[in-house]
């Protein structure tokens, strides 16, 4: 009977291991999920857009309870299972999404992504030409000019080649030929590119019998002012014109100190006291001229300069917020004239027109600020404080009106819508009708991107706020393979002479990118409503600043300040600086590094 439940004990001992044995060997482990990803497409131009599908099979978990997340390969990440990316640079990138489960485990799958150039047609050279003068008597002086662009090649390689239309031929882009008999003359150029491409432009030239119609000499009007100081820069003006429709005139100053000019609107410092007469001599294509004089009084500069005063004005002083207010600047000087005026609103814009208009779009107290600059240097300060409550509940967010635009096909293109809301909700931005290449960052509202299609497209910016509320704004951007030559050679005549990141190019997250722009007008004429711009777009950060009025020979500094944002990731970003108004544009790029925040500079 012992020997019984000693083997009973034994087998109860057995069958108890087996049972815990079974039991552990049918615990399953928790596998990573299995990821496929796939790409469409997954080779194109630039710029080059893919969309991006992801499956996952988890042993344990349900789809919705997986975490995803990208890398595109060029620095951008996006969180998501099916994300969209524009890749903007040429190469090749491996695209890599990971899948986490509940249990931390990860999978992961890569696609590559080629991106290469995109492909353009070697179009023949649009060709302008231009001649000095198109009518006159026999011996007529022509000078022609020829401007050509070419889509692949540089103005360097091109050949310029001219028949004039009677029997005389020249080489190259700026000929001058005399014109010997009567008749009407058709001059062509003829402008060939690398690849033999041919573009040609033509010119009517009508020379006359001097017998049958004798040269009439120009009528010339000379203005500038009475007076002056010694050391002063005084500009001076000539209105020339002749009876013979075409002369070309040219232009002589004697500025009776010894000096001279052959500009036609030039200016002149006299350095000495005394009364001089000014002298301006123009001259036809055909040899006649005529002459205006006017007497300028030069005086020794005051040893004190009085300074201005400055009397600020308002309407309305207060009201709902968003408010309207014409500002009304006045400055006396008893010894000179005033120079310059300068508006802060104490909302961080600020205006240099004598009688701004400006809209306050947050609550509060302002102490708009006006400074009445002399000529001498000398200033006053005057304040009118405006009051902003309120606005009524629920009013829409506020856009301001986009004016019909022309971008260059395949050629970067930007513009910032401005909208604000009255009770300082935050905005989103969207848009619809924009062609092939073109986005709106919905945070910032900056329009940028590439155009890969001609045409006219009607564009409608809307702006959202936290309430649902919505306004929209709807202009039209006109696609164009070229620029006109008129708006190219008044972009020539604004340069960007300088600009410099006065806090360095490498910025820890949080601090201030500090940008300080010089511009300069080398026209004639001045420009107004310029506005420079500086913008992060991959942060979705911008600022601007308007210049009212940008006079003829004259520059401008500006100095702009954008913070960084906390949430920044460290890395290298574009800056973007545009000056622009409604007859130019001028794009600059830099670029800085974002560093983490406690970042340490070392020598």
């Amino acid at each position: 009977m012992k020997m019984k439940n000693i083997i009973a004990i034994i087998i109860s001992i057995v069958l108890v291991v087996q049972i815990a044995a079974i039991s552990v060997g049918a615990e399953i482990t928790d596998l990573p999920p299995m990821v496929t990803a796939v790409a469409s497409p997954d080779a194109g131009q630039l710029p080059l857009a893919v969309a991006f599908f992801t499956t996952a099979a988890d042993d344990n978990d349900q789809d919705s309870t997986l975490l995803y997340s990208w890398d595109f390969g060029d620095g951008s990440y996006a969180q998501g299972k099916n994300p969209v990316h524009i890749y903007t640079t040429e190469g090749t990138y491996y695209a890599t999404v990971r899948v986490v489960d509940s249990a931390n485990n990860v999978g992961s799958d890569t696609v590559t992504i080629t991106v290469t150039k995109a492909q353009l047609y070697d179009l023949p050279p649009v060709v302008t030409a231009v001649a000095s003068q198109d009518k006159g008597s026999a011996p007529l002086n022509v000078a022609f000019f020829a401007t050509a662009v070419d889509n692949e090649d540089a103005e360097s390689d091109l050949k310029y080649s001219w028949d004039f239309g009677d029997g005389s031929h020249a080489e190259g882009k700026n000929p001058v030929h005399i014109y010997t008999a009567p008749g009407n003359y058709m001059a062509t150029v003829r402008v060939v590119d690398t690849a033999n491409n041919i573009g040609s432009d033509t010119l009517s030239i009508n020379v006359q019998d001097p017998l049958l119609n004798p040269n009439l000499p120009p009528a010339v009007t000379l203005n500038g002012p009475d007076r002056a100081y010694a050391g002063d820069v005084v500009q001076f003006t000539a209105i020339g014109t002749d009876p013979d429709e075409g002369d070309f005139l040219t232009y002589m100053y004697d500025f009776g100190d010894g000096g001279t000019a052959i500009e036609q609107n030039p200016v002149h410092t006299f350095m000495d006291e005394g009364v001089f007469t000014v002298r301006v001599t123009v001259t036809d294509g055909n040899g006649a001229s005529t002459s205006d004089t006017r007497q300028i009084i030069i005086t020794e500069r005051p040893l004190t300069n009085i300074p201005p005063t400055a009397i600020a004005q308002a309407h309305p002083t207060e009201g709902t917020n968003p408010l309207v207010v014409s500002f009304v600047g006045i400055g006396f000087d008893p010894d000179g004239e005033i120079a310059r005026y300068h508006w802060d609103f104490d909302d961080g814009t600020t205006s240099d027109s004598q009688n701004p208009i400006h809209t306050y779009t947050q609550l509060g107290t302002y102490i708009a600020r006006l400074y009445v600059y002399d000529n001498n240097g000398a200033h006053d300060v005057d304040d009118v404080t405006i009051r902003v409550e309120l606005a009524e509940q629920g009013a829409d967010p506020l856009i301001a009106a986009i004016p019909n635009q022309v971008a260059v096909l395949n050629e970067e293109y930007e513009y910032q819508v401005v909208a604000s809301d009255p009770f300082g909700e935050a905005l989103t931005y969207s848009m619809t009708g924009a062609p092939e290449g073109v986005t709106i960052n919905p945070i910032s509202g900056m329009i940028s991107g590439i155009p890969t299609e001609l045409g006219d497209f009607p564009i409608t910016a809307t702006v959202t706020d936290d309430s649902d509320n919505s306004v929209s704004a709807t202009y039209v951007l006109t696609v164009v393979e070229f620029l006109p030559e008129d708006r190219r050679t008044r972009n020539s005549d604004l340069s960007v002479d300088r600009i410099a990141l006065t806090n360095g190019e490498v910025l820890p997250i949080g601090e201030l990118l500090s940008a300080s722009v010089l511009v300069t007008n080398d026209a004639v004429f001045n420009f107004e409503d310029v506005t420079i711009r500086v913008s992060v777009p991959e942060l979705g950060i911008t600022k601007s600043i308007l210049i009212e009025d940008l006079r003829s020979n004259r520059d401008e500094l500006r100095n702009l300040f954008i913070d960084i944002p906390g949430d920044a990731r460290p890395g290298e970003y574009e800056v973007r600086i545009t000056v622009s108004n409604d007859e130019l544009r001028r794009v600059i790029h830099r670029e800085i590094t974002v560093v983490p925040k406690d970042f340490r500079f070392t020598a």
